[in-house]
């Protein structure tokens, strides 16, 4: 009766890692997506609006609810209050914090022409990248959770 509990719980246990791992990587390309996407819509408003970047940021966070625009609330914040721009998740490493970051800072200190400029670049650059996680989503996490669910079920059949 121990080895049933015990294999239930091992099996259950290790299908709840399986599913935050695909978590992991489905957030990190939610949020490479949703960047790439907040990126269109700023070159659009600048271009055709002249938008300033606080008004664009806060018309998209009224129109879009993601993980993406609660980062987008905080980074405003800190521009408002003319702070340094602190980005916390756990979904970003640190190199990919240092170049969002990079790009609200140059974003707001320069004209715009030259925005439209760097909106074309990081467009380019995003969207590798947004690719790519999408590729490491459906490649890692996937797998990942499939053998997480075959190791519970592999420990499962070997307790009992």
């Amino acid at each position: 009766m121990i080895k049933w509990i015990a294999g239930a719980a091992l099996m259950v246990i290790t299908f709840h890692i399986g599913f935050h791992i695909e978590r992991y990587y489905k957030k990190r390309a939610d949020l490479y997506n949703d960047f790439l996407d907040f990126l269109r819509y700023t070159a659009r408003e600048i271009s055709h609006f002249k938008t300033n970047i606080l008004t664009i940021i806060d018309d998209y966070t009224k129109c879009k609810k993601s993980t993406f625009s609660e980062l987008l609330g905080k980074v405003r914040d800190d521009m408002i209050n003319a702070s340094t721009i602190n980005i916390d998740t756990l979904y970003l490493k640190s190199d990919e914090i240092k170049e969002i970051t990079k790009f609200f800072y140059s974003i707001e200190k320069s004209d715009f022409s030259s925005q439209e400029l760097l909106l074309k670049r990081y467009d380019a650059e995003i969207n590798e990248k947004a690719c790519l996680f999408l590729k490491q989503k459906k490649d890692k996490g996937e797998l990942a959770k499939k053998l997480c669910i075959l190791l519970g079920i592999g420990i499962m059949i070997v307790l009992i």
